[in-house]
């Protein structure tokens, strides 16, 4: 199912869906309609495939954290792409995010767009990557951010890190 507006996303009946796309690119998303989508994919019960776009709005620390406590009840989701773009997501809502999302028991592509986050700094990503030790059945990763926004000696660490503690089939750095 494609959902393009916030309004057509509060009225759609989601709960026999397992594959939901939703694209609320500059839709001015703030906390209050974070927590309404929150609730909307908390009954979701058969979603297995989810790429949800919510780039370009005003997401903050909370706004990630109520998303994506809603996304850890998704025990069947198997696939996320979460676009996170042109936030304010910072470290907090980083380290919110991850610990979340391994709680999604059969979680194994994960696709992450959190470039353009002027509060994304280089501790985000080492809380990214110590967060990604806990999932269990990731093989696929897919991090967007930009290159700016960490080291080549972070990145190397990074790339260690998760790949000593996940068994990753893949893992792409679009940078």
């Amino acid at each position: 199912m494609l959902i393009k507006t916030f309004k057509q996303f509060k009225q759609t009946d989601l709960t026999s869906c397992d594959k939901i796309i939703v694209q609320l690119k500059g839709n001015s998303i703030e906390q209050k309609q974070s927590q309404q989508i929150a609730q909307k994919l908390l009954g979701c019960p058969k979603l297995k495939i989810l790429e949800l776009n919510l780039s370009n709005n005003q997401l903050g620390a909370n706004s990630i954290s109520f998303i994506s406590t809603s996304l850890s009840q998704c025990q069947l989701l198997d696939s996320l792409y979460l676009d996170l773009s042109q936030n304010f997501i910072g470290l907090t809502g980083i380290a919110n995010l991850v610990e979340n999302l391994s709680k999604c028991q059969s979680l194994s592509i994960l696709k992450i767009d959190i470039s353009q986050n002027d509060k994304i700094l280089s501790q985000s990503f080492n809380a990214l990557g110590n967060g990604l030790r806990s999932f269990k059945r990731l093989t696929t990763l897919n991090l967007i951010f930009e290159k700016d926004k960490i080291s080549q000696g972070e990145m190397i660490h990074f790339n260690q890190k998760i790949k000593k503690t996940i068994r990753l089939v893949q893992i792409k750095n679009n940078n």
